[in-house]
């Protein structure tokens, strides 16, 4: 557990689409259709491309998201507690309340 003394980081996100709006498509449905017109990915390496595809795959996820009107950004103050090399875990902070 973070120690009491470790500064909260403020964490923004935004939920999946609602049901209606996604019409029960999952993102990888999402993402496979958007491959499928999308054609050829740009790239000499295959490092390029996979590069290429990382920053196509992301620009998707985001119009997705935005794609729903019932849902909206959401922030809180979270603990770190813990990363890998592709993730940061949080904890929800419990709210102190003050004795004045």
């Amino acid at each position: 557990m973070p120690s009491e003394s470790e500064e909260p980081e403020s964490v923004r996100w935004r939920p999946w689409p609602c049901e209606n709006c996604r019409g029960g498509a999952t993102l990888l449905d999402y993402l496979l259709g958007r491959h499928e017109a999308g054609g050829e990915i740009p790239g000499d390496s295959e490092d390029e491309v996979i590069d290429a595809m990382i920053a196509r795959e992301r620009a998707w996820v985001v119009d997705w998201v935005e794609s729903c009107e019932h849902t909206a950004e959401r922030s809180d103050s979270l603990a770190r507690l813990d990363e890998g090399s592709e993730h940061i875990v949080y904890s929800r902070l419990a709210v102190k309340k003050s004795s004045s």
